[in-house]
């Protein structure tokens, strides 16, 4: 059992050393630890290789299509305020990893929560899976208001492109 494990023991031993000698902010000691603590588990192992490629998937493209809907709304927006539009590389990159940190980091685990709850409900499980991913999306809501309905959309992106990856493999 240590042979089959040893790699991942090893690789969080590293991790904890170099975060307690650098100096990582508690809020980022705490998320890592969190992380770690579900790495160890062999169950959520084996549910990050059964569902984690495809979420994975599924949260890059979210990132992708958020960035380019929001470029194209605030394109036609501007269309329609008789305003000239133009946006830097920077501010669509910017979108972007913020967009990618969020799926990966709260969307891809409220995602397979999502699918583990609604997998009781067989009979309406899309239903239920859509409704849990909205429902993680707007808690957002209460700890920071400004980013409910981006979290809101992305969530219901995530929501459709796991969906669609799901049926097609």
């Amino acid at each position: 059992m240590f042979k089959k494990n040893f790699m991942i023991i090893f690789s969080m031993v590293v991790v904890v050393t170099i975060l307690m000698v650098s100096q990582t902010p508690l809020e980022v000691l705490g998320l890592v630890a969190l992380a770690l603590g579900v790495l160890v588990l062999p169950g959520m192992r084996n549910i990050l290789l059964i569902y984690g490629p495809r979420k994975v998937r599924a949260a890059l493209y979210t990132s992708i299509g958020f960035t380019i809907g929001l470029f194209v709304f605030y394109f036609f927006v501007s269309l329609f305020d008789g305003d000239v539009y133009s946006i830097d590389f920077l501010s669509m990159l910017m979108i972007l990893l913020f967009s990618l940190l969020g799926n990966f980091l709260y969307g891809i685990p409220a995602s397979i929560v999502a699918e583990a709850i609604a997998m009781r409900f067989m009979g309406n499980r899309l239903w239920v899976s859509g409704l849990i991913h909205i429902g993680f999306g707007a808690v957002t809501y209460f700890y920071n208001p400004g980013f409910s309905a981006a979290a809101v959309c992305c969530s219901i992106l995530f929501f459709i492109m796991d969906e669609r990856i799901r049926r097609n493999h």
